[in-house]
Formats: C-alpha cells, sequence, structure tokens
C-alpha cells in the first residue's frame, strides 16, 4: 500500500488524519511513512494522543530543524517546500546569446504540487529602483517531493542603463494570485528569492 501511495501521490493529492497511537506513529516512523506516501494535509484535531506525541518528540537532523518538535517538522513539510539550491548566470557576447541563468530548485517537502506555478525573474536597479520583470518556464510540477529540478532560462534583456540590479524570482499561485514562499533565509514577505546580483556596464569605445 504505501509502494502503491509513493507512486500515485506524485499526482495527487494524499492526506487524512492519523490515529490510535502506537509504534508506527512514533515520530521517525511516521516521517518515513508520510514522506513516502507524499501526504499534503492532516487534520489538526485529531487523534490528539498522536498529535500530542509528536508536540513532545524532539526532531533531531543536520537543518535548522535540529532540536524542534516532530509536531512543528511535520506541519512545515506537509505538501511542498521549495528552496533555490543553486543559481548561476552565463553570457557569451561573441555569440550573441541572450543571458542564460541556470537554477535548481529542490523540493524538501512530502508532497509535490499538483498544479503549475507563474513564475517571474525580477531585476531592481539598487540605485534608482527601476524593476524588469521576466516571466520564465518553469514547471513547478516536475520537482518531485523529496527531489531537485534544474532549469536553464534564457533572458532576453532590452537595453537597461548601468548598473547593478539585484535579481530575485518569484512564484505565484495563479488563481489566487498568492505568493508561493521559499524556505530560503533571503525570502521577501512578498516571496521574492534573492538569487545574485547582475552588474551591467556598456563596453568602452
Amino acid at each position: 500500500e504505501l509502494a502503491f501511495q509513493e507512486a500515485l501521490c506524485q499526482f495527487v493529492p494524499n492526506g487524512g488524519e492519523v490515529v490510535l497511537a502506537n509504534s508506527y506513529n512514533d515520530l521517525d516512523n511516521a516521517l518515513r511513512d508520510l514522506a513516502q506516501m507524499h501526504v499534503s494535509y492532516l487534520n489538526c484535531a485529531y487523534d490528539g494522543a498522536v498529535l500530542q506525541k509528536w508536540k513532545d518528540s524532539v526532531y533531531h537532523g543536520d537543518d535548522c530543524f535540529d532540536g524542534m518538535s516532530g509536531y512543528d517538522y511535520i506541519q512545515a513539510h506537509l505538501g511542498y517546500r521549495y528552496v533555490v539550491s543553486a543559481s548561476s548566470f552565463s553570457w557569451e557576447p561573441e555569440a550573441s546569446c541572450p543571458l542564460l541563468l541556470s537554477l535548481s530548485i529542490r523540493n524538501t517537502g512530502f508532497a509535490p504540487a499538483y498544479r503549475m506555478f507563474d513564475a517571474v525573474v525580477r531585476l531592481e536597479q539598487i540605485d534608482t529602483g527601476l524593476q524588469l520583470l521576466l516571466p520564465v518556464p518553469i514547471d513547478n510540477r516536475t520537482i518531485q517531493a523529496g527531489g531537485e529540478a534544474s532549469f536553464s532560462l534564457p533572458l532576453d534583456l532590452p537595453l537597461l542603463p548601468d548598473g547593478t540590479y539585484r535579481v530575485s524570482l518569484s512564484l505565484t499561485e495563479p488563481g489566487s494570485g498568492q505568493p508561493i514562499l521559499f524556505a530560503n533565509e533571503d525570502t521577501d514577505s512578498d516571496g521574492q528569492v534573492h538569487l545574485g546580483t547582475l552588474t551591467i556596464a556598456s563596453a568602452s569605445p
């Protein structure tokens, strides 16, 4: 049954409630099974005995959740949890190629997202606040639970004034317009995750 859910629930949501405190829902076992089942949601009111057991348990790991309660860890990993794990720029002026932005996004949550979000790269000139918004083709549905996906995004930039630009990425749920918040520390309240800076300087005559 777990193997069936592992395969099926990469494509459809899965959730429910926990019942009957026993060894199978001790924290370590629960984390393994919730991840394999790709659980997106759980009833926060039942079973109270199991939920309290998780609140009294301590998660141990080599990440920022080390020392937190098992309940908080599970709550933070239901569904998808995106982290930009790498980003870089490349440009070949001799080949008249557009600027290429390479991104890697890791999903540390229990489940994937089942809808495609709107992805936008924003360039904001640090000195003037001038902004350029570039829609980019990122299919977040390909970022599987516990996995990572890489994207190469050509940015066809217009003639921008010289200066240094702050580059960030955002994902938005198209139906509600709500931002999808990344787990990166350098994420604004509006969902913009900072990727780096880009300096544009005109060539000397």
